[in-house]
């Protein structure tokens, strides 16, 4: 055991070593680079589709794409009929409406 620790402290780490550990930890960042060059051509609409597929909030697409929070619902309600979860933009609608017809109706 003693041996197996002293090799370790002894092994020389050579410039192909390095290569692949510069390789490893920048290759994230030239995906991400690349993918944000592309998002920069598409249209507002597309880059929303984009943003809600990799689950970013939506007050972040509003705010990154200077949007109205209503167009970013509506792009939303697409994106959520696209993958035909629309249930639950409709939830939402349906709850909406109900807590403005309770604040409405509640006594001053």
């Amino acid at each position: 055991m003693n041996k197996d620790y002293k090799r370790e402290q002894n092994r020389l780490i050579t410039l192909y070593d390095i290569e692949k550990i510069i390789r490893k930890e920048t290759e994230g960042d030239d995906d991400l680079r690349e993918k944000q060059k592309r998002l920069k051509y598409l249209s507002p609409y597309a880059q929303s589709f984009q943003m809600f597929k990799d689950r970013m909030p939506l007050e972040y697409v509003a705010i990154e794409l200077d949007l109205d929070a209503d167009i970013v619902l509506h792009y939303y309600e697409d994106y959520l009929n696209f993958w035909k979860m629309d249930w639950l933009f409709k939830i939402y609608n349906y709850l909406n409406r109900f807590s403005c017809i309770l604040l409405s109706s509640s006594p001053n």
